[in-house]
């Protein structure tokens, strides 16, 4: 029988659906690591803005009660200003962990896709080679059937010449 004259359309198909089915894995990974890192971020600004209140009661705590020189009441202004800005710092965080998430979301469902479609390829050409290889199995049924019955015809008795006579 012949080889089939697509097959190397067909291996080429079949390793681009495997590397779309490895790019699947790695996105889902992806996915689910910018899940966790936006969770993390979520929490450790949670945990902060939980803290604040006690941080800058512990702050003001150093200065009530008592005369202070404007370069402390300086310092203590900076250091309030230090607590707003990591809080914002950690805002940014989270908001980048979530760009991120819907990032890594977007890239899985274009991989879906994109294996989808290359399934589909496959599938056709996977289709094609079924009814090719039927037909070649229906081509070469024909040609022995040919072939017993051209022998037929050559084996016939020599006697059925005679008959004529």
């Amino acid at each position: 029988m012949a080889k089939y004259v697509l097959e190397p359309l067909l291996d080429i198909r079949k390793k681009r659906e495997d590397d779309l089915q490895q790019q699947l894995i790695k996105a889902r990974n992806d996915l689910q690591m910018a899940e966790e890192a936006r969770d993390k971020a979520k929490q450790d600004l949670e945990d902060y803005v939980a803290d604040m209140p006690e941080k800058k009661a512990r702050l003001y705590a150093t200065v009530m009660n008592i005369v202070v020189k404007r370069e402390q009441l300086d310092k203590l202004k900076e250091a309030l200003a230090d607590l707003e800005r990591q809080r914002l710092v950690l805002a940014e965080k989270l908001e980048q962990a979530e760009q991120n998430v819907v990032q890594a979301q977007q890239t899985l469902e274009q991989t879906q896709k994109n294996l989808l479609a290359a399934t589909k390829n496959k599938m056709k050409l996977d289709t094609h080679k079924d009814i090719w290889l039927e037909e070649e199995k229906r081509i070469e049924a024909e040609n022995e059937e040919k072939e017993l019955e051209d022998l037929h015809s050559k084996i016939s008795p020599i006697g059925d010449d005679d008959d004529s006579l």
